[in-house]
């Protein structure tokens, strides 16, 4: 089944507020956004980009998915923020593989850069996955 991207980010923030280690960074209800509050509260993940590519003409279609999150931090060193974007990308990978609850197939981590933010004077771990959908 076709699942809307609204379906795929519900079920990314579903899955990150699940997970009991991110749970200690992140509060509860953890601090998962689509786009940087102004008022944020440190450390957070965002979910910044989500594109949808057809890849055949099935119906459904088989769907390439480019996924783009951020760990971000304002401790004064990188670790908070590598811990945390490292557990999100196992979070990530072992999720359950498609079915009527999870629409992702195959997910993989491509690229992971970190870089501070001097407007927040924060630091932001970027991981960029790849991943497929029906």
């Amino acid at each position: 089944m076709r699942q809307p991207p609204d379906t795929i980010r519900l079920y990314l923030h579903k899955l990150l507020a699940e997970d009991a280690a991110l749970q200690t960074w992140l509060g509860t209800p953890p601090r998962i956004y689509d786009r940087l509050p102004l008022a944020a509260t440190y450390p957070l993940v965002l979910i910044e980009e989500l594109q949808r590519t057809p890849l055949d003409g099935d119906d459904p279609p088989l769907i390439r998915l480019q996924l783009r999150m951020s760990a971000v931090s304002r401790s004064r060193n990188a670790g908070e923020v590598e811990a945390i974007a490292e557990r999100l990308a196992q979070v990530l990978q072992a999720a359950p593989k498609a079915d009527a609850t999870a629409p992702l197939l195959h997910l993989a981590l491509q690229r992971s850069e970190i870089q501070p933010l001097t407007s927040a004077r924060a630091m932001r771990q970027r991981l960029s996955f790849t991943a497929f959908s029906l």
